[in-house]
């Protein structure tokens, strides 16, 4: 595995809080091919820096809330820096999935009611969310990386992200390009950018896709999850709408109009839900 090269971002002229560098620091040690911590210490040394296990002697501890959610918005900071390919990503999800099954009975309050420590992930959720508002295409490969890692935590069953997969799903997918000439060069940019990232939640998360379509409407907390232009169909998660992505990743596959890697990732894409409906 190839060596990462992590940055803890901050804007011009801002210190980074001296906790958050401690994160940073076991992430990016951790994250590293060798003489890094293992995923268990790695996850204790974390747990530490947690204000409740942090030395009493620690001057204006800041709340659990506050900790929570700038440990989680690093982590995907950080997770948008590692190549959707890379196996750090992987590595990433066993970290979070570690601290998870960490032993502790310690409860807190956040936003209104207790959460467990760690193992509600409390505030990961509302952290994906906010990236998931706030980041698209115009963000290039962060914004692939961040879905990748979405679908991995999908698949782990870390954070069932699936609602958010619909949506990329259908604008890749079930949207009609206008037929002038102009417009249809610029639909075909329009796949290059969507096509890998809804081809990425198929072969790194589609059997659960695929079972939440077998359940019939499941669309999560996004509510109806309404169709596109192409697509009729009943809302939400369905058998019906998983077939008409599978025929529409065959028909990009042999589309003149996108690049060979966009041909690719969409070949791999159908061949994947082959798979899943062969082995299902």
């Amino acid at each position: 595995m190839a060596a990462l090269t992590l940055v803890l971002e901050k804007s011009k002229g801002e210190e980074p809080w001296i906790v958050e560098q401690q994160i940073f620091d076991i992430i990016n040690s951790y994250l590293q091919p060798t003489d890094g911590p293992s995923a268990s210490q790695a996850a204790e040394q974390l747990s530490q820096l947690f204000p409740y296990h942090r030395p009493s002697s620690d001057a204006e501890k800041e709340e659990p809330a506050s900790f929570l959610y700038e440990l989680w918005g690093l982590v995907l900071k950080i997770a948008q820096q590692i190549q959707y390919q890379h196996p750090g990503q992987d590595k990433l999800v066993v970290l979070i999935n570690t601290l998870r099954d960490l032993p502790s009975e310690l409860k807190v309050p956040i936003w209104g009611s207790e959460s467990r420590i760690w193992q509600d992930l409390p505030l990961l959720g509302p952290n994906l969310t906010e990236v998931a508002h706030t980041i698209g295409p115009e963000h290039d490969d962060r914004w692939v990386n961040f879905n990748a890692f979405c679908a991995r935590l999908t698949r782990d069953g870390t954070c069932d992200r699936s609602a958010h997969a619909i949506w990329d799903l259908r604008e890749a997918l079930e949207e009609e390009p206008d037929q002038r000439e102009e417009a249809a060069k610029e639909h075909g940019k329009q796949l290059d950018i969507r096509i890998p990232v809804a081809a990425n939640w198929i072969t790194i998360a589609g059997n659960v896709l695929y079972r939440h379509s077998g359940d019939c409407g499941k669309d999560g907390e996004l509510g109806v999850a309404s169709q596109g232009r192409l697509y009729s169909g009943q809302a939400g998660f369905s058998l019906e709408r998983w077939a008409f992505w599978k025929e529409r990743f065959g028909a990009i596959k042999v589309n003149e109009g996108v690049a060979d890697g966009t041909k690719q990732a969409a070949e791999e894409a159908e061949i994947a839900m082959m798979k899943i409906e062969n082995s299902s």
